[in-house]
């Protein structure tokens, strides 16, 4: 283990710590004071990690550590600011940049950096949806087309994801997917703050009614992100990803679309045949990639996504995926 920063890492680390002394007094001035607490929920949760799973490898300890540390504070705050503020998510989004360049740079082959993204965004959007802005409906009404358009979509996205993985090897397609994460992050949040283009408008009509514009969205990312951070195969990295993309959104699509489907009968929002269809897309999906163990993970994951709490789905089979693979050394 060596105690070396390098002087690419100790600049992202003096950007970071001059970028959060800004925050402070912005938050403090506005008398948000408890706006740190998604930053302070991040920092402890990448030394956790770093205690309890050496995510640091091989690599320089120390730099890595810096590295990860300022990615998670910089994603947290980036996710507070989330289409609030256009020009701060920005310049924060060119910062993170700049420490991907960094990352890939000088550590290539090590994803720790996907990973604590995802952990800074989680927490900064969960703190931002339900402590800053909280929602009295939490249940959105569900539109048929909207629905199907949306999952047809991401069901796109996720055979882009795919593709991506098939046809470059492991480092170079984790690389190019948190790019394109990140470029679609931007995108989203300035299409927010041009509410009177065609393109805002057509992306709005896609979003449930009640639900802030491309949460969903951000958190799939946040969840692929996740994934890739903290799972060390290639196999159960598309585990994951079909279970997003595809099982996902099928079950939505099935559940929708088949008239009087049976409730569950422990969340009236989920079907039967949804979560049924979940299980049978993951599993296929699963004892291709891992056998058996992919037929018991379809399983937990369908009865995990069909729970009725208040934590986005996204973020929950992302989670589960990363501790199923943790649990089989994957």
């Amino acid at each position: 283990m060596q105690n070396v920063i390098n002087a690419y890492t100790l600049t992202f680390v003096i950007a970071t710590i001059f970028t959060l002394a800004l925050y402070l007094v912005y938050i403090f001035k506005r008398k948000e004071g408890l706006n740190l607490i998604p930053v302070v929920i991040s920092i402890a949760t990448v030394f956790l990690l770093y205690r309890l799973i050496s995510v640091a490898g091989s690599a320089s300890y120390y730099d890595v550590l810096a590295l990860d540390i300022c990615i998670a504070i910089i994603a947290t705050i980036l996710a507070i600011f989330y289409i609030s503020k256009p020009y701060i998510f920005i310049g924060l989004t060119i910062l993170l940049l700049f420490a991907f360049v960094i990352f890939v740079g000088s550590y290539p082959g090590n994803s720790t950096f996907a990973g604590m993204f995802a952990i800074g965004t989680i927490y900064g959007l969960i703190y931002r949806e339900f402590v800053i802005n909280p929602k009295k409906d939490k249940k959105p009404v569900k539109n048929k087309s909207k629905e199907i358009n949306r999952d047809l979509i991401q069901i796109f996205l996720g055979i882009v994801l795919v593709a991506v993985i098939y046809f470059l090897p492991h480092p170079g397609a984790i690389d190019i997917i948190f790019a394109l994460i990140i470029l679609s992050y931007a995108c989203n949040n300035l299409l927010a703050n041009l509410k009177l283009s065609p393109l805002y408008r057509k992306a709005v009509d896609l979003e449930r009614k009640n639900v802030t514009y491309g949460l969903g969205a951000t958190y799939l990312a946040a969840s692929t992100a996740l994934i890739m951070g903290f799972t060390h195969s290639t196999n159960m990295l598309l585990f994951g990803i079909v279970a997003l993309f595809f099982a996902d959104s099928i079950a939505t699509i099935v559940g929708v679309s088949l008239r009087r489907a049976a409730e569950l009968p422990y969340n009236r929002f989920k079907t039967i045949i949804g979560s049924f269809a979940f299980f049978v897309v993951a599993a296929i999906a699963g004892f291709y990639l891992l056998g058996y163990y992919g037929i018991l993970f379809a399983l937990i994951l369908a009865f995990v996504e069909s729970l009725n709490l208040s934590i986005d789905d996204n973020i929950r089979t992302g989670i589960v995926v990363v501790i199923l693979g943790a649990v089989i050394g994957l």
